[in-house]
């Protein structure tokens, strides 16, 4: 086999090799160690030959050969598990342009597994366009495996219409990394119009069109990492149109490599899929994609009621950085990204989007939720201050984009702007931000028409992307035992607000953001629009900022209000105690409780000084 592992994609991902690890698990699908009723050895390369008398369990053309060809015709008339060898001399079975297809596998009692150890090469005569009849391995029945072939120029390379199968590695220890196989210059490299089969460990690259593709009628098939297996392992899939495309419902895309594609690394657009891990601590770690040097976009997510989970697009585990165009397009509704809150392996659901050329997210659809998630920020912590978007909305309705809960928030940092709303797709509105730690970016940290700091107007009767709803503007923040925070409000009248507070250590009123949440007020205008604020928040050092965003019964959310710089209040002759020490006042006459050293950003005062 020429392909397999001695051509690297472009971007190398160093995130791959803990699945060197044989961790324990349960293999659900039919056993690599269970006896065989009957073996057949390949030991001829003609590709079309039949067998004289299939159904006599004996492998035998007309001149006393065993091609692939009859081995399959065998396997398929005999009742039990049925093993296809190849002999070390049959390397290469090559196909002439008239040939079609081999018979597909079709045995009905207890599956047959062809196994090439890596030796094997199917290759056809040579593929220009896709002509949708040359196939190079057809699976029709249930509980086959297909394993260490090599197969080059089908209009389909493998096509898999039955349940239960295995392409590649079957994770059970034994001999799994000769298992994988390798799909080239195909139309497609694998086709699953089943369900509930393990497509892992293989190589799929430069296919004309789709590396892998899972129809409308596949469901429960996973696409690399299993749960259920001793070994797991992922497939590299790169150099096609699209890497891997889902179009039917609730599959599992795990762990896979997905590079240099012409338009999207993993496109979904059917519902109830799994792009990532499932969070449930088995081989979590293992489970997120890695997606890079993808044209269009790392993840494309079209469908409704899918999940995006614990994926590096843009860069990978180790911050190296391969730019997709967008990291994640949305164009479905009612789909979640990042963690789901649970609990259960909350930081391991978290995606990291850094480092792509235009959006990290692009959201095109309404009601999706993103938690948790690193955006902007490579998985080391740092950033690229690029001027590029953290999230871009082109259009979308009731998206939500953090909360106040802990670990639901995002950090979005190290964008141009971190949340931009634009009505440039269509209607902007009613979309959620709360309780994300939003800094370091090069604009906005949010920004409602993508034209800088938008002006409140009395009353709130403007109209654009989260109807331009108006920020608060504070106009003190002391600091006490408490922050204590004052200013004022204005919208529409005779409304409740909700207002969001959040400290920084920096303040620009360019680059308006938030980086730690603080807490929450509720307010309600009067006839006029106005509400006042006052609320205690917890201490923050002086010296810091406060700023504050605002969201409507309708829950749009505004603007950063400029940054109000903490000061400490007057305290009418007390002093506050800060440290048990015993040390004595550097200067007892000037009002000023300090021993000389600090306590964290504080000067100490110990009970004597």
């Amino acid at each position: 086999m020429t392909h397999r592992r001695s051509v690297q994609s472009a971007f190398h991902f160093i995130i791959i090799l803990s699945m060197l690890l044989g961790l324990l698990g349960t293999f659900t699908l039919p056993a690599r160690g269970e006896p065989f009723d009957h073996t057949f050895y390949v030991n001829s390369s003609e590709p079309m030959t039949p067998d004289t008398y299939p159904g006599d369990a004996q492998c035998r053309t007309a001149d006393g050969k065993c091609s692939l060809y009859a081995a399959i015709q065998e396997s398929n008339a005999m009742n039990g598990a049925d093993l296809i060898l190849f002999e070390d001399y049959v390397q290469v079975i090559q196909f002439e342009e008239h040939d079609c297809c081999l018979p597909p596998l079709s045995d009905v009692s207890d599956g047959t597994t062809i196994r090439g150890e890596g030796l094997v090469t199917l290759r056809h005569a040579g593929l220009v366009t896709p002509n949708q009849n040359n196939f190079g391995i057809t699976v029709l029945s249930d509980g086959n495996k297909v394993q260490g072939l090599s197969i080059e120029y089908f209009d389909y390379g493998i096509v898999v219409n039955g349940d239960s199968n295995v392409i590649g590695r079957d994770g059970d220890t034994i001999d799994d990394y000769t298992e994988g196989n390798d799909l080239t210059e195909n139309a497609v490299g694998i086709q699953i119009l089943g369900d509930d089969s393990l497509v892992s460990d293989n190589y799929v690259a430069d296919n004309l069109k789709y590396g892998i593709v899972i129809e409308e009628n596949g469901n429960g098939n996973v696409i690399g990492v299993s749960d259920g297996v001793f070994q797991p392992a992922y497939n590299q899939v790169s150099f096609t149109e699209r890497g891997i495309l889902v179009r039917g419902d609730n599959n599992q895309v795990k762990g896979n490599s997905v590079s240099n594609c012409s338009y999207y690394g993993i496109h979904i657009s059917g519902d109830g899929n799994l792009v990532g891990t499932d969070g449930d601590e088995v081989y979590d770690f293992l489970e997120g994609n890695v997606l890079g040097y993808n044209n269009y976009a790392g993840i494309l997510v079209e469908g409704t009621q899918n999940i995006v989970a614990g994926n590096y697009s843009g860069t990978d585990s180790d911050s190296h950085i391969a730019p997709n165009n967008d990291g994640l397009i949305i164009y479905g509704d009612g789909n979640m990204v990042g963690t789901n809150g649970d609990g259960i392996s909350d930081e391991m659901e978290a995606n990291y989007f850094a480092g792509n050329e235009n959006n990290n997210i692009q959201i095109r659809g309404d009601e999706n939720i993103i938690y948790g998630n690193w955006i902007g920020v490579l998985p080391d912590g740092s950033g690229l201050d690029t001027s590029q978007d953290g999230i871009g909305f082109c259009n979308g309705t009731g998206n939500v984009i953090g909360d106040v809960s802990p670990g639901l928030g995002n950090v979005i940092a190290y964008n141009g702007y971190g949340i931009t709303m634009n009505e440039v797709c269509g209607a902007t509105t009613y979309n959620i931000v709360r309780g994300n730690s939003i800094h370091d970016n090069l604009k906005l940290g949010l920004d409602l028409n993508e034209n800088g700091v938008q002006p409140n107007d009395p009353g709130d009767a403007d109209t654009g992307p989260n109807d331009l709803q108006n920020y608060p503007v504070l106009s003190a923040a002391l600091r006490s035992n408490v922050t204590s925070v004052l200013g004022t409000f204005n919208s529409l009248p005779n409304q409740e607000f909700t207002l969001d507070f959040y400290a920084s250590t920096t303040c620009s009123d360019i680059k308006r953001s938030g980086e730690q949440y603080l807490g929450t007020l509720v307010v309600t205008t009067d006839g006029e629009g106005n509400a006042p604020i006052q609320v205690e928040l917890p201490q923050v050092a002086a010296g810091k900022f406060i700023t504050s965003l605002a969201t409507s019964e309708d829950l749009s959310t505004s603007e950063f209000s400029s940054c109000i710089e903490v000061v400490q209040a007057p305290i009418d002759g007390a002093v506050q105690v800060n440290s048990t020490a015993d040390q004595v006042d550097l200067d007892p006459d000037d009002a000023v409780c300090d021993t000389g050293d600090m306590v964290g950003e504080e000067p100490e005062c110990t009970l004597r000084a």
